[in-house]
Protein backbone atom coordinates (compact mmCIF):
# COMPACT_ATOMS: atom_id res chain seq x y z
CA UNK A 1 0.00 0.00 0.00
CA UNK A 2 1.49 3.37 -0.96
CA UNK A 3 1.97 6.12 1.58
CA UNK A 4 -0.68 8.34 0.09
CA UNK A 5 -3.24 5.62 -0.70
CA UNK A 6 -6.95 6.30 -0.07
CA UNK A 7 -7.15 3.39 2.39
CA UNK A 8 -4.35 4.82 4.52
CA UNK A 9 -5.86 8.29 4.41
CA UNK A 10 -9.22 6.87 5.47
CA UNK A 11 -7.59 5.00 8.36
CA UNK A 12 -5.84 8.18 9.51
CA UNK A 13 -9.13 10.10 9.46
CA UNK A 14 -10.80 7.37 11.49
CA UNK A 15 -7.97 7.47 14.03
CA UNK A 16 -8.22 11.25 14.22
CA UNK A 17 -11.93 11.06 14.97
CA UNK A 18 -11.25 8.52 17.72
CA UNK A 19 -8.80 11.00 19.26
CA UNK A 20 -11.37 13.82 19.04
CA UNK A 21 -13.95 11.68 20.82
CA UNK A 22 -11.41 10.66 23.48
CA UNK A 23 -10.40 14.26 24.19
CA UNK A 24 -14.03 15.37 24.39
CA UNK A 25 -15.03 12.60 26.79
CA UNK A 26 -11.96 13.15 28.96
CA UNK A 27 -12.70 16.88 29.14
CA UNK A 28 -16.23 16.09 30.35
CA UNK A 29 -15.00 13.36 32.69
CA UNK A 30 -12.98 15.67 34.95
CA UNK A 31 -15.93 17.78 36.24
CA UNK A 32 -18.14 14.68 36.26
CA UNK A 33 -15.71 12.75 38.46
CA UNK A 34 -15.36 15.71 40.82
CA UNK A 35 -19.14 15.89 41.08
CA UNK A 36 -19.47 12.16 41.76
CA UNK A 37 -16.77 12.40 44.44
CA UNK A 38 -18.29 15.45 46.12
CA UNK A 39 -19.12 13.59 49.37
CA UNK A 40 -15.51 12.57 50.02
CA UNK A 41 -13.85 14.21 53.01
CA UNK A 42 -10.65 13.75 55.02
CA UNK A 43 -10.25 10.16 56.13
CA UNK A 44 -7.72 7.85 57.79
CA UNK A 45 -4.28 8.20 56.12
CA UNK A 46 -4.80 11.88 55.39
CA UNK A 47 -4.59 12.78 59.07
CA UNK A 48 -0.93 11.71 59.10
CA UNK A 49 -0.34 14.50 56.57
CA UNK A 50 -2.44 17.08 58.39
CA UNK A 51 -2.39 16.28 62.11
CA UNK A 52 0.00 17.16 64.90
CA UNK A 53 3.65 17.24 63.76
CA UNK A 54 2.89 16.67 60.06
CA UNK A 55 4.57 19.95 59.09
CA UNK A 56 8.00 19.03 60.49
CA UNK A 57 10.90 18.51 58.07
CA UNK A 58 11.12 14.81 58.92
CA UNK A 59 7.37 14.55 58.41
CA UNK A 60 7.85 15.10 54.68
CA UNK A 61 10.21 12.15 54.37
CA UNK A 62 8.96 9.65 56.96
CA UNK A 63 7.71 6.32 55.68
CA UNK A 64 3.94 5.88 55.72
CA UNK A 65 3.00 2.20 55.79
CA UNK A 66 6.19 1.45 53.88
CA UNK A 67 5.75 4.22 51.31
CA UNK A 68 7.85 7.29 50.52
CA UNK A 69 5.13 9.94 49.97
CA UNK A 70 6.98 13.27 50.01
CA UNK A 71 5.17 14.59 46.92
CA UNK A 72 1.72 13.96 48.40
CA UNK A 73 2.82 15.44 51.74
CA UNK A 74 3.94 18.66 50.00
CA UNK A 75 0.67 18.92 48.04
CA UNK A 76 -1.33 18.47 51.25
CA UNK A 77 0.72 21.03 53.17
CA UNK A 78 0.28 23.66 50.43
CA UNK A 79 -3.45 23.01 50.27
CA UNK A 80 -3.81 23.08 54.04
CA UNK A 81 -2.04 26.43 54.30
CA UNK A 82 -4.34 27.82 51.61
CA UNK A 83 -7.69 26.24 52.45
CA UNK A 84 -7.46 24.45 55.79
CA UNK A 85 -10.31 21.96 56.13
CA UNK A 86 -12.92 24.29 54.61
CA UNK A 87 -13.11 22.36 51.34
CA UNK A 88 -11.99 18.91 50.21
CA UNK A 89 -12.04 19.90 46.54
CA UNK A 90 -8.47 21.31 46.38
CA UNK A 91 -7.18 18.01 47.81
CA UNK A 92 -9.29 15.94 45.41
CA UNK A 93 -8.54 17.78 42.17
CA UNK A 94 -4.92 16.51 41.94
CA UNK A 95 -5.84 12.83 42.26
CA UNK A 96 -8.67 13.15 39.72
CA UNK A 97 -6.37 14.93 37.25
CA UNK A 98 -3.62 12.35 37.72
CA UNK A 99 -6.09 9.50 37.24
CA UNK A 100 -7.39 11.03 34.02
CA UNK A 101 -3.81 11.80 33.01
CA UNK A 102 -2.98 8.13 33.51
CA UNK A 103 -5.82 7.22 31.14
CA UNK A 104 -4.33 9.59 28.54
CA UNK A 105 -0.92 7.95 28.94
CA UNK A 106 -2.55 4.52 28.67
CA UNK A 107 -4.03 5.47 25.32
CA UNK A 108 -0.62 6.68 24.15
CA UNK A 109 0.91 3.40 25.32
CA UNK A 110 -1.70 1.40 23.44
CA UNK A 111 -1.08 3.43 20.31
CA UNK A 112 2.66 2.84 20.75
CA UNK A 113 1.89 -0.89 20.77
CA UNK A 114 0.16 -0.51 17.42
CA UNK A 115 -3.44 -0.55 18.66
CA UNK A 116 -5.78 1.36 16.35
CA UNK A 117 -7.43 4.55 17.53
CA UNK A 118 -10.97 3.41 18.34
CA UNK A 119 -9.84 0.33 20.28
CA UNK A 120 -7.31 2.40 22.24
CA UNK A 121 -9.95 5.08 22.90
CA UNK A 122 -12.50 2.57 24.16
CA UNK A 123 -10.05 0.74 26.45
CA UNK A 124 -8.65 3.98 27.88
CA UNK A 125 -12.14 5.36 28.56
CA UNK A 126 -12.98 2.15 30.40
CA UNK A 127 -10.16 3.08 32.75
CA UNK A 128 -11.41 6.67 33.12
CA UNK A 129 -14.73 5.36 34.48
CA UNK A 130 -13.33 2.35 36.35
CA UNK A 131 -15.41 2.80 39.49
CA UNK A 132 -14.25 -0.48 41.02
CA UNK A 133 -10.97 1.33 41.66
CA UNK A 134 -12.81 4.35 43.03
CA UNK A 135 -10.58 4.96 46.04
CA UNK A 136 -7.72 5.86 43.68
CA UNK A 137 -10.04 8.32 41.91
CA UNK A 138 -11.72 10.18 44.78
CA UNK A 139 -9.54 9.81 47.88
CA UNK A 140 -7.03 12.66 47.78
CA UNK A 141 -4.35 10.73 49.64
CA UNK A 142 -4.26 8.22 46.78
CA UNK A 143 -2.43 10.85 44.78
CA UNK A 144 0.48 8.80 46.11
CA UNK A 145 -0.45 5.50 44.41
CA UNK A 146 -2.12 7.05 41.35
CA UNK A 147 0.87 9.37 41.03
CA UNK A 148 3.15 6.32 40.92
CA UNK A 149 1.04 4.90 38.09
CA UNK A 150 1.17 8.19 36.15
CA UNK A 151 4.93 8.58 36.54
CA UNK A 152 5.45 4.91 35.68
CA UNK A 153 3.46 5.14 32.46
CA UNK A 154 5.28 8.36 31.52
CA UNK A 155 8.60 6.61 32.14
CA UNK A 156 7.60 3.69 29.89
CA UNK A 157 6.72 6.08 27.06
CA UNK A 158 9.85 8.22 27.42
CA UNK A 159 12.19 5.24 27.57
CA UNK A 160 10.59 3.42 24.62
CA UNK A 161 12.84 4.47 21.74
CA UNK A 162 15.89 3.33 19.84
CA UNK A 163 19.32 4.88 19.90
CA UNK A 164 21.91 5.98 22.40
CA UNK A 165 21.20 7.83 25.62
CA UNK A 166 20.25 11.47 25.13
CA UNK A 167 18.35 14.43 26.58
CA UNK A 168 15.03 12.60 26.44
CA UNK A 169 16.50 9.96 28.73
CA UNK A 170 17.64 12.66 31.15
CA UNK A 171 14.06 13.97 31.25
CA UNK A 172 12.86 10.42 31.81
CA UNK A 173 15.29 9.98 34.69
CA UNK A 174 14.00 13.20 36.28
CA UNK A 175 10.45 11.82 36.02
CA UNK A 176 11.70 8.64 37.65
CA UNK A 177 13.24 10.48 40.58
CA UNK A 178 10.00 12.41 41.14
CA UNK A 179 8.08 9.14 40.87
CA UNK A 180 10.08 7.67 43.74
CA UNK A 181 8.56 10.29 46.06
CA UNK A 182 4.97 9.32 45.18
CA UNK A 183 4.75 5.87 46.78
CA UNK A 184 6.37 2.44 46.91
CA UNK A 185 4.22 1.43 43.94
CA UNK A 186 6.70 3.25 41.71
CA UNK A 187 9.50 0.83 42.56
CA UNK A 188 7.90 -2.02 40.51
CA UNK A 189 7.40 0.49 37.69
CA UNK A 190 11.14 1.12 37.59
CA UNK A 191 11.75 -2.62 37.42
CA UNK A 192 9.31 -2.91 34.50
CA UNK A 193 10.90 -0.02 32.61
CA UNK A 194 14.36 -1.52 33.14
CA UNK A 195 13.20 -4.80 31.56
CA UNK A 196 11.60 -2.97 28.61
CA UNK A 197 14.75 -0.91 28.00
CA UNK A 198 16.97 -3.98 28.33
CA UNK A 199 15.03 -5.80 25.61
CA UNK A 200 14.99 -2.81 23.26
CA UNK A 201 18.15 -0.82 23.94
CA UNK A 202 20.55 -3.06 25.82
CA UNK A 203 22.21 -3.31 29.21
CA UNK A 204 23.80 0.16 29.41
CA UNK A 205 20.52 1.99 28.83
CA UNK A 206 18.71 -0.36 31.25
CA UNK A 207 21.30 0.39 33.93
CA UNK A 208 20.79 4.13 33.36
CA UNK A 209 17.11 3.72 34.17
CA UNK A 210 17.54 1.31 37.07
CA UNK A 211 20.68 2.23 39.02
CA UNK A 212 20.16 5.94 39.89
CA UNK A 213 16.59 5.40 41.20
CA UNK A 214 17.80 2.36 43.15
CA UNK A 215 20.56 4.41 44.79
CA UNK A 216 18.23 7.28 45.68
CA UNK A 217 15.60 4.92 47.04
CA UNK A 218 18.26 3.06 49.02
CA UNK A 219 19.42 6.29 50.67
CA UNK A 220 15.83 7.15 51.63
CA UNK A 221 15.20 3.64 52.93
CA UNK A 222 18.30 3.62 55.13
CA UNK A 223 17.44 7.09 56.46
CA UNK A 224 13.68 6.72 56.98
CA UNK A 225 12.11 3.57 55.55
CA UNK A 226 13.70 0.80 57.56
CA UNK A 227 12.30 2.14 60.84
CA UNK A 228 8.71 1.73 59.61
CA UNK A 229 7.22 -1.29 61.36
CA UNK A 230 4.62 -1.54 58.58
CA UNK A 231 7.37 -2.38 56.07
CA UNK A 232 7.83 -6.10 56.73
CA UNK A 233 7.58 -8.98 54.29
CA UNK A 234 6.24 -12.48 54.86
CA UNK A 235 6.18 -15.24 52.23
CA UNK A 236 3.26 -17.64 52.64
CA UNK A 237 0.47 -19.43 50.83
CA UNK A 238 -1.72 -16.49 51.82
CA UNK A 239 0.53 -14.23 49.74
CA UNK A 240 0.03 -16.46 46.69
CA UNK A 241 -3.74 -16.35 47.18
CA UNK A 242 -3.48 -12.57 47.56
CA UNK A 243 -1.90 -12.26 44.09
CA UNK A 244 -4.50 -14.59 42.54
CA UNK A 245 -7.35 -12.63 44.14
CA UNK A 246 -5.85 -9.35 42.88
CA UNK A 247 -5.70 -10.62 39.30
CA UNK A 248 -9.04 -12.40 39.17
CA UNK A 249 -10.73 -9.59 41.09
CA UNK A 250 -9.50 -7.06 38.55
CA UNK A 251 -10.77 -9.02 35.53
CA UNK A 252 -14.10 -9.59 37.25
CA UNK A 253 -14.40 -5.90 38.12
CA UNK A 254 -13.60 -4.85 34.55
CA UNK A 255 -16.14 -7.27 33.07
CA UNK A 256 -18.80 -7.12 35.77
CA UNK A 257 -18.97 -10.92 36.13
CA UNK A 258 -16.81 -13.98 36.72
CA UNK A 259 -17.53 -15.31 33.23
CA UNK A 260 -16.54 -12.03 31.62
CA UNK A 261 -13.42 -11.94 33.78
CA UNK A 262 -12.44 -15.40 32.54
CA UNK A 263 -12.89 -14.17 28.96
CA UNK A 264 -10.59 -11.22 29.59
CA UNK A 265 -8.02 -13.48 31.19
CA UNK A 266 -8.14 -15.71 28.10
CA UNK A 267 -7.59 -12.68 25.85
CA UNK A 268 -4.50 -11.72 27.86
CA UNK A 269 -3.08 -15.27 27.72
CA UNK A 270 -3.56 -15.50 23.96
CA UNK A 271 -2.06 -12.05 23.44
CA UNK A 272 1.03 -12.92 25.46
CA UNK A 273 1.33 -16.19 23.56
CA UNK A 274 1.19 -14.41 20.20
CA UNK A 275 3.80 -11.86 21.34
CA UNK A 276 6.22 -14.47 22.65
CA UNK A 277 5.70 -16.74 19.66
CA UNK A 278 6.32 -13.88 17.23
CA UNK A 279 9.47 -12.80 19.06
CA UNK A 280 10.87 -16.34 19.05
CA UNK A 281 10.05 -16.84 15.39
CA UNK A 282 11.62 -13.53 14.35
CA UNK A 283 14.45 -13.77 16.88
CA UNK A 284 13.73 -10.14 17.59
CA UNK A 285 12.75 -8.98 21.09
CA UNK A 286 12.04 -5.32 20.39
CA UNK A 287 8.31 -5.84 19.86
CA UNK A 288 8.17 -7.69 23.17
CA UNK A 289 9.85 -4.87 25.15
CA UNK A 290 6.84 -2.78 26.20
CA UNK A 291 4.46 -5.69 26.94
CA UNK A 292 7.18 -7.52 28.89
CA UNK A 293 7.99 -4.38 30.84
CA UNK A 294 4.37 -3.75 31.74
CA UNK A 295 3.88 -7.37 32.84
CA UNK A 296 7.07 -7.20 34.89
CA UNK A 297 5.83 -4.04 36.60
CA UNK A 298 2.55 -5.73 37.53
CA UNK A 299 4.23 -8.93 38.71
CA UNK A 300 6.64 -6.97 40.91
CA UNK A 301 3.80 -4.80 42.23
CA UNK A 302 1.58 -7.80 43.01
CA UNK A 303 4.32 -9.83 44.69
CA UNK A 304 5.71 -6.99 46.81
CA UNK A 305 2.22 -5.94 47.90
CA UNK A 306 1.26 -9.53 48.74
CA UNK A 307 4.44 -10.10 50.76
CA UNK A 308 3.85 -6.90 52.72
CA UNK A 309 0.07 -7.05 53.22
CA UNK A 310 -1.31 -10.59 52.91
CA UNK A 311 -0.28 -11.86 56.33
CA UNK A 312 -1.82 -8.87 58.11
CA UNK A 313 -4.95 -8.22 56.05
CA UNK A 314 -5.64 -11.60 54.41
CA UNK A 315 -5.80 -12.78 50.80
CA UNK A 316 -9.17 -11.11 50.26
CA UNK A 317 -7.59 -7.67 50.60
CA UNK A 318 -5.92 -8.32 47.25
CA UNK A 319 -9.23 -7.26 45.73
CA UNK A 320 -9.05 -3.81 47.37
CA UNK A 321 -9.94 -1.07 44.92
CA UNK A 322 -6.53 0.59 45.27
CA UNK A 323 -4.86 -2.58 44.00
CA UNK A 324 -7.24 -3.49 41.20
CA UNK A 325 -7.03 0.08 39.89
CA UNK A 326 -3.29 -0.37 39.26
CA UNK A 327 -3.77 -3.90 37.94
CA UNK A 328 -6.45 -2.78 35.49
CA UNK A 329 -4.19 -0.05 34.15
CA UNK A 330 -1.37 -2.51 33.50
CA UNK A 331 -3.53 -5.16 31.81
CA UNK A 332 -5.80 -2.98 29.66
CA UNK A 333 -3.02 -2.41 27.07
CA UNK A 334 -2.68 -6.19 26.62
CA UNK A 335 -6.46 -6.59 26.27
CA UNK A 336 -6.51 -3.81 23.68
CA UNK A 337 -3.56 -5.39 21.84
CA UNK A 338 -5.43 -8.70 21.70
CA UNK A 339 -8.40 -6.91 20.19
CA UNK A 340 -6.08 -5.27 17.66
CA UNK A 341 -4.71 -8.63 16.53
CA UNK A 342 -8.23 -9.84 15.77
CA UNK A 343 -9.22 -6.55 14.13
CA UNK A 344 -6.40 -6.94 11.64
CA UNK A 345 -8.19 -10.04 10.38
CA UNK A 346 -11.71 -8.62 10.65
CA UNK A 347 -12.64 -5.23 12.06
CA UNK A 348 -15.89 -6.35 13.71
CA UNK A 349 -14.32 -9.47 15.19
CA UNK A 350 -11.66 -7.22 16.72
CA UNK A 351 -14.22 -5.68 19.02
CA UNK A 352 -15.28 -9.03 20.52
CA UNK A 353 -12.59 -8.97 23.25
CA UNK A 354 -13.90 -5.55 24.26
CA UNK A 355 -17.46 -6.79 24.85
CA UNK A 356 -16.76 -7.87 28.46
CA UNK A 357 -15.44 -4.36 29.13
CA UNK A 358 -18.62 -2.85 27.66
CA UNK A 359 -20.77 -5.16 29.79
CA UNK A 360 -18.85 -4.18 32.93
CA UNK A 361 -18.96 -0.43 32.25
CA UNK A 362 -22.43 0.30 33.74
CA UNK A 363 -21.48 -1.41 37.00
CA UNK A 364 -18.29 0.61 37.22
CA UNK A 365 -20.12 3.86 36.55
CA UNK A 366 -22.61 2.88 39.26
CA UNK A 367 -19.70 2.29 41.65
CA UNK A 368 -18.51 5.83 40.93
CA UNK A 369 -21.96 7.22 41.69
CA UNK A 370 -22.28 5.19 44.92
CA UNK A 371 -18.92 5.19 46.73
CA UNK A 372 -18.32 3.26 49.94
CA UNK A 373 -19.95 5.41 52.69
CA UNK A 374 -17.54 4.07 55.34
CA UNK A 375 -14.54 5.62 53.52
CA UNK A 376 -15.94 9.12 53.01
CA UNK A 377 -14.76 10.79 56.21
CA UNK A 378 -16.87 12.71 58.75
CA UNK A 379 -16.59 16.51 58.84
CA UNK A 380 -19.23 16.79 61.57
CA UNK A 381 -17.13 14.95 64.15
CA UNK A 382 -13.91 16.88 63.49
CA UNK A 383 -15.66 20.26 63.46
CA UNK A 384 -17.64 19.49 66.61
CA UNK A 385 -14.49 18.31 68.42
CA UNK A 386 -12.40 21.30 67.38
CA UNK A 387 -15.05 23.81 68.48
CA UNK A 388 -16.23 21.96 71.59
CA UNK A 389 -16.39 24.13 74.70
CA UNK A 390 -14.45 21.37 76.49
CA UNK A 391 -11.54 21.05 74.03
CA UNK A 392 -9.22 23.09 76.27
CA UNK A 393 -10.16 21.10 79.39
CA UNK A 394 -8.38 17.89 78.33
CA UNK A 395 -4.67 17.19 77.96
CA UNK A 396 -3.28 18.78 74.76
CA UNK A 397 -1.70 15.45 73.74
CA UNK A 398 -4.95 13.50 74.17
CA UNK A 399 -5.96 11.73 70.93
CA UNK A 400 -9.75 11.36 70.93
CA UNK A 401 -10.13 9.41 67.66
CA UNK A 402 -9.01 5.91 66.78
CA UNK A 403 -9.64 3.36 64.04
CA UNK A 404 -9.48 -0.41 63.79
CA UNK A 405 -6.80 -1.52 61.29
CA UNK A 406 -6.69 -5.31 60.93
CA UNK A 407 -6.48 -6.51 64.56
CA UNK A 408 -5.00 -3.30 65.96
CA UNK A 409 -6.69 -0.21 67.35
CA UNK A 410 -4.70 2.79 66.11
CA UNK A 411 -5.00 6.35 67.43
CA UNK A 412 -5.25 8.97 64.71
CA UNK A 413 -2.60 11.74 65.07
CA UNK A 414 -5.30 14.29 65.88
CA UNK A 415 -4.62 15.71 69.34
CA UNK A 416 -6.91 17.93 71.38
CA UNK A 417 -4.22 20.62 71.32
CA UNK A 418 -3.98 20.52 67.52
CA UNK A 419 -7.77 20.67 67.12
CA UNK A 420 -8.05 23.66 69.47
CA UNK A 421 -5.14 25.48 67.85
CA UNK A 422 -6.34 24.96 64.27
CA UNK A 423 -9.91 25.93 65.17
CA UNK A 424 -8.71 29.19 66.71
CA UNK A 425 -6.55 29.81 63.63
CA UNK A 426 -9.56 29.41 61.34
CA UNK A 427 -8.35 26.28 59.56
CA UNK A 428 -11.24 24.14 60.87
CA UNK A 429 -14.70 25.59 60.17
CA UNK A 430 -17.38 25.75 62.83
CA UNK A 431 -20.15 23.13 62.76
CA UNK A 432 -23.31 24.03 60.87
CA UNK A 433 -26.24 24.52 63.23
CA UNK A 434 -26.60 23.51 66.87
CA UNK A 435 -27.15 19.75 67.07
CA UNK A 436 -27.28 18.56 70.73
CA UNK A 437 -26.50 14.96 69.74
CA UNK A 438 -23.45 15.99 67.72
CA UNK A 439 -22.28 18.20 70.59
CA UNK A 440 -22.63 15.33 73.07
CA UNK A 441 -20.85 12.97 70.69
CA UNK A 442 -17.87 15.31 70.65
CA UNK A 443 -18.05 15.62 74.43
CA UNK A 444 -18.02 11.84 74.74
CA UNK A 445 -14.93 11.49 72.54
CA UNK A 446 -13.10 13.99 74.75
CA UNK A 447 -14.47 12.77 78.07
CA UNK A 448 -13.33 9.12 78.20
CA UNK A 449 -9.92 7.56 77.66
CA UNK A 450 -9.68 3.80 77.20
CA UNK A 451 -6.49 2.22 78.46
CA UNK A 452 -4.98 -1.12 79.37
CA UNK A 453 -4.65 -1.26 83.15
CA UNK A 454 -2.74 -4.43 84.07
CA UNK A 455 -3.03 -3.52 87.73
CA UNK A 456 -6.80 -4.09 87.66
CA UNK A 457 -7.64 -7.57 88.90
CA UNK A 458 -11.14 -7.06 90.26
CA UNK A 459 -13.92 -9.37 89.16
CA UNK A 460 -16.96 -7.24 88.41
CA UNK A 461 -20.65 -8.16 88.50
CA UNK A 462 -22.45 -8.74 85.22
CA UNK A 463 -24.48 -5.95 83.63
CA UNK A 464 -28.17 -6.78 83.46
CA UNK A 465 -30.25 -6.11 80.35
CA UNK A 466 -31.17 -2.60 81.50
CA UNK A 467 -28.76 0.34 81.42
CA UNK A 468 -26.75 1.27 84.51
CA UNK A 469 -26.70 4.96 85.41
CA UNK A 470 -23.29 6.22 86.58
CA UNK A 471 -21.72 9.55 87.46
CA UNK A 472 -17.94 9.88 87.04
CA UNK A 473 -15.68 12.58 88.42
CA UNK A 474 -12.48 13.64 86.70
CA UNK A 475 -9.88 10.87 87.08
CA UNK A 476 -12.40 8.18 88.03
CA UNK A 477 -12.52 5.01 85.98
CA UNK A 478 -14.89 2.25 84.96
CA UNK A 479 -13.42 -1.25 84.91
CA UNK A 480 -15.23 -3.77 82.72
CA UNK A 481 -14.94 -7.11 80.89
CA UNK A 482 -16.57 -7.80 77.54
CA UNK A 483 -18.31 -5.23 75.37
CA UNK A 484 -20.26 -2.29 76.74
CA UNK A 485 -21.94 0.73 75.22
CA UNK A 486 -21.78 4.13 76.92
CA UNK A 487 -24.27 6.92 76.26
CA UNK A 488 -23.67 10.46 77.55
CA UNK A 489 -26.57 12.48 78.94
CA UNK A 490 -27.20 16.18 79.29
CA UNK A 491 -30.70 16.72 80.59
CA UNK A 492 -33.07 15.29 78.02
CA UNK A 493 -30.40 15.04 75.32
CA UNK A 494 -28.30 11.94 74.70
CA UNK A 495 -25.27 11.11 72.58
CA UNK A 496 -25.07 8.19 70.22
CA UNK A 497 -23.86 5.07 72.06
CA UNK A 498 -20.09 4.49 72.16
CA UNK A 499 -19.05 0.82 72.05
CA UNK A 500 -15.99 -0.28 74.03
CA UNK A 501 -14.34 -3.72 73.97
CA UNK A 502 -12.19 -4.78 76.93
CA UNK A 503 -9.72 -6.48 74.59
CA UNK A 504 -8.52 -2.94 73.84
CA UNK A 505 -8.30 -2.02 77.51
CA UNK A 506 -10.35 -2.82 80.63
CA UNK A 507 -10.40 0.72 82.02
CA UNK A 508 -12.33 3.81 80.89
CA UNK A 509 -10.89 6.91 82.57
CA UNK A 510 -12.78 10.20 82.82
CA UNK A 511 -10.84 13.12 81.32
CA UNK A 512 -13.75 15.46 82.10
CA UNK A 513 -16.40 15.49 84.78
CA UNK A 514 -18.78 15.06 86.25
CA UNK A 515 -19.98 12.68 83.52
CA UNK A 516 -23.55 11.44 83.51
CA UNK A 517 -23.59 8.21 81.51
CA UNK A 518 -25.73 5.19 80.80
CA UNK A 519 -23.79 1.93 80.53
CA UNK A 520 -25.36 -1.12 78.95
CA UNK A 521 -24.61 -4.32 77.10
CA UNK A 522 -24.18 -4.71 73.34
CA UNK A 523 -26.62 -6.91 71.39
CA UNK A 524 -27.62 -9.02 74.35
CA UNK A 525 -24.08 -9.62 75.70
CA UNK A 526 -23.64 -9.77 79.46
CA UNK A 527 -20.38 -7.92 80.21
CA UNK A 528 -19.02 -7.37 83.71
CA UNK A 529 -18.96 -3.85 85.12
CA UNK A 530 -17.38 -2.47 88.32
CA UNK A 531 -18.45 0.64 90.18
CA UNK A 532 -16.36 3.77 89.43
CA UNK A 533 -13.05 4.13 91.27
CA UNK A 534 -10.01 6.37 91.17
CA UNK A 535 -7.62 5.70 88.29
CA UNK A 536 -3.85 5.69 88.40
CA UNK A 537 -1.72 8.00 86.25
CA UNK A 538 -2.37 7.72 82.50
CA UNK A 539 -0.25 5.23 80.61
CA UNK A 540 2.02 6.57 77.87
CA UNK A 541 0.55 6.39 74.40
CA UNK A 542 -3.00 5.55 75.46
CA UNK A 543 -6.11 7.05 73.98
CA UNK A 544 -9.75 6.38 73.20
Amino acid sequence: MSIGSPARTRRERVDQWSLVVFVAVVALAVPLLLYLGRDQWFFLDEWWLLGDGADSLDGYFESHNGHWITLTAIVYRINYELWGLHSYLPYQVPVVLVHVGSAILLRLLMRRLGVRGWIATFAALIFVFFGSGGQNLFFGFQLSVTGSLFCGLALFLLADRDGALGRRDVVALAVGLVGLTTSGVFVPMVAGVAVAVLLRRGLVAAAFYAVPPALVYGIWYLSYGRDDSALSFSASAEAVRFVVRMLTGTFTALAGSDLGGIALGFVVLVTVGVLVGGAIKARQWTALALPAGVLTAWAAFACLTALARASEFGAGSGESDRYIHITAALFLPLIALGAEYLARENTLVGFLPLLPLAVGLPGNVDALANPNPFALGDPNTIEALAHSEYIDDVRPDFEPLSVQIADTQVNLPITAGWLAREARGGAIPEPTGDDPTRRLNAYGLLALRQEIDDAVRRRCPRVMSRNVELTLGVGEQIVFDGRIQVTFRDGRHRSNPFVFDSTRGRALVAELGPLNVLVGSVHGDRPRLCQPSRAGPPLAGTGQ
